[in-house]
């Protein structure tokens, strides 16, 4: 069953209030429906602010096949502001994770745009650099296609000659990825900023 919670605490001085949304059925039940599993938090008070959540789409694949097991069958959300009351049980709070989502959210909100920004810019500046090389090895796929089409070689020599094209296709396209991902996780640890730029770190010891 799908619930809709109203947060609200105070930090700094700040009253917050936001709106937390879940699913309480029992992981084993979403295999059935094929539904989503998830929670949401929305901040509304003091500003309109998505503070991101979980959904888990239980599809044929390699994470459905964890929700067949007896563990995961019985793992359910719950809501209690009972900050006490731990994950236990196959039962997780997502309360005082919504809290953490919050402040989170609220106190890196610009760090997060202007990273966002600079991680922007740096990954078309890439595309850029990389877009002639990759097409040009494009074309010479295209090239082969039309020749092999044109019955210049059979498919043997076909896939012989584009063997290496396609190989190098790959690595520049990785190449790509590559220095996109490690320019990101020079901000991020996972999904979170590093603690170095987190505003709400800086703030909770400033306030202690």
């Amino acid at each position: 069953m799908i619930h809709e919670k109203i947060l609200k605490f105070t930090h700094n001085d700040i009253n917050f209030e936001a709106i937390v949304e879940y699913n309480d059925e029992p992981f084993g039940n979403y295999r059935i429906k094929k539904s989503t599993i998830y929670y949401q938090v929305n901040l509304v008070k003091p500003i309109k602010l998505s503070c991101g959540g979980c959904q888990i789409m239980v599809q044929n694949s390699i994470d459905s096949l964890k929700f067949n097991s007896q563990k995961y069958r019985e793992c359910r959300y719950i809501y209690n502001e009972n900050e006490v009351l731990e994950s236990e049980n196959n039962v997780t709070n997502i309360y005082p994770t919504a809290k953490e989502m919050i402040l989170y959210k609220y106190f890196n909100k610009n760090v997060i745009e202007k990273i966002n920004k600079q991680i922007q810019k740096f990954d078309n500046e890439i595309d850029e650099k990389y877009s002639s090389e990759i097409e040009s090895v494009k074309q010479e796929k295209a090239a082969l296609k039309k020749r092999f089409k044109a019955n210049e070689f059979d498919n043997k020599k076909y896939q012989k000659l584009l063997t290496p094209t396609r190989k190098k296709k790959d690595d520049l396209e990785y190449k790509v990825w590559e220095l996109k991902f490690e320019h990101e996780r020079s901000f991020f640890d996972g999904s979170l900023l590093k603690d170095k730029y987190r505003e709400d770190l800086i703030t909770n010891r400033s306030s202690q």
